[in-house]
């Protein structure tokens, strides 16, 4: 996959997510800093709340995990690209102990740029609590990095990967997952990828991003939910569950569900659901030390005081 190739993904992500936060779907004051240089595109209200579906479901998780662990915990953001999470859970006051984000050395260089030209980001921005790594996950001494960068590696750690393990081999992505259940023993991967890639849609959805030199080898192995589940399963964490879009918008409030309608109509639902089942959300956990049962244990002794 070339360089142009990998850059015009992140810009197509980064510019769809600017595009429904302006129409109101949900608040982030900082992706106007990593946009401003894209040129924005209109998109439908099918892609829009498909959008919505998945920062709603990362950050619902984000933010329980942070609050189970009262903050004292590390986030690892894989293939981070333009992402915003470092400043929104600054903003928000979630807390947090070292937030690590990764991504190629020259996706990495240009969000560094970005941030040292803008003044809020820069502002916002705290070297103690933040770590931006230009690495390549498919190689050991750069998986190696990555680790050396966190701080404390005993304190429950949740890795986030939105699209990045199709891009890598199976063997490749296996390696990257048991190096981490080894690295963190309290740890919960969240991850976000395509799923159904043999039915019509999916041939049609493969065969774009191939036009435009994006080349999915983990795909194949990783067909639907169950293999997911089964291949975090397999490098070494003990819980792993997997459902597809159409699940996780199932856990949307709804309240929320009825606001986005005032938001933006969406009429296309059978669309809606086929685009769904071609995308899956997985959660692999370990508590090896039994830090986050410790932790419920003295609150529950110092509430019953």
């Amino acid at each position: 996959m070339s360089e142009e190739s990998i850059m015009e993904t992140n810009d197509d992500a980064t510019c769809a997510k600017r595009w429904a936060v302006d129409k109101g779907y949900w608040s982030d004051p900082f992706i106007k800093y990593f946009s401003s240089s894209i040129r924005k595109s209109h998109k439908p209200p099918i892609i829009n709340r498909g959008y919505y579906t998945r920062v709603f479901t990362i950050w619902s998780m984000v933010t329980k995990f942070s609050a189970k662990c009262e903050g004292k915990c590390n986030i690892i953001n894989i293939g981070a690209g333009f992402d915003t999470l470092y400043w929104r859970m600054k903003s928000k006051d979630v807390g947090f102990v070292q937030l690590v984000e990764v991504d190629l050395g020259f996706v990495v260089e240009r969000k560094r740029n970005i941030i040292a030209r803008s003044k809020v980001l820069a502002s916002q921005t705290n070297e103690e609590d933040y770590v931006l790594l230009g690495a390549d996950l498919r190689a050991d001494e750069d998986i190696d990095t990555v680790m050396e960068a966190v701080k404390d590696p005993s304190l429950p750690t949740l890795i986030i990967s939105e699209c990045v393990l199709v891009y890598m081999s199976p063997q490749a992505s296996h390696h990257l997952i048991e190096r981490f259940v080894s690295a963190f023993p309290t740890s919960l991967w969240l991850d976000y990828e395509p799923i159904n890639s043999t039915d019509n849609f999916g041939r049609m959805m493969i065969a774009n991003l191939k036009r435009r030199g994006c080349e999915l080898p983990g795909m194949a192995s990783s067909p639907n939910t169950a293999a997911h589940a089964a291949r975090f399963k397999d490098a070494g964490f003990e819980h792993v569950s997997s459902m597809d879009m159409n699940g996780a918008y199932d856990l949307v409030p709804n309240e929320e569900k009825k606001r986005l309608n005032t938001v933006e109509f969406m009429d296309e639902f059978e669309e809606w659901v086929l685009i769904n089942r071609h995308y899956c959300v997985s959660t692999a956990c370990n508590d090896h030390r039994g830090e986050v049962k410790h932790r419920e244990k003295e609150k529950k002794e110092c509430t019953s005081k």
